[in-house]
């Protein structure tokens, strides 16, 4: 199998810890998107969009995704929000594309506490926590479901047993 394995689900969908044990069961490299960026720009991905917006740091993600898609075998743990561009959804269309899929309850108890800081889309004052990942299901699902070679319920068992699902399914 060629790479890249390109991880894409929701925050919280376990696509850093599976994509890290898939990758060292693979023998590939591993590169978290989110990280590649911050060390890229030497800010975090919150300090990224309060300072430069949304639409700036999506065309950065854009950028590193075409560039890491290209270099090779690795396992790539996209964030949550790449599916939002077109060019990105193309992109993944041609790879060797995994939805982590969980519920929005899920995700909101994984997610709670010193998590939901860390994530700039969910500092909204006037919405809880599981209301703002059940609005961003609804609309990133379709778009997640339509990139995706695999789909893997990533409630379902450790990281390691989600890798040993996915490497199943890859048939490697």
């Amino acid at each position: 199998m060629k790479g890249p394995v390109v991880l894409i689900g929701m925050m919280g969908s376990g696509k850093t810890s599976v994509g890290r044990e898939l990758a060292r069961r693979l023998a590939w490299p591993w590169v978290d998107l989110d990280q590649a960026l911050e060390r890229r720009f030497k800010r975090s991905v919150a300090e990224q969009f309060k300072r430069d917006g949304e639409k700036v740091f999506r065309r950065r993600e854009r950028d590193l995704l075409t560039e890491l898609c290209v270099a090779g075998p690795r396992v790539l743990s996209a964030g949550g929000g790449v599916v939002l561009d077109a060019s990105n959804r193309a992109l993944l269309k041609k790879r060797t594309c995994v939805y982590l899929q969980a519920a929005p309850g899920f995700l909101a108890e994984r997610l709670k506490g010193a998590q939901t800081g860390l994530r700039p889309l969910l500092q909204a004052p006037d919405k809880d926590i599981g209301t703002l990942l059940r609005l961003m299901a609804a609309r990133r699902a379709p778009l997640y479901r339509s990139c995706a070679r695999i789909t893997v319920r990533a409630s379902r068992g450790t990281a390691s047993a989600v890798a040993g699902r996915i490497l199943e399914r890859l048939a490697v």
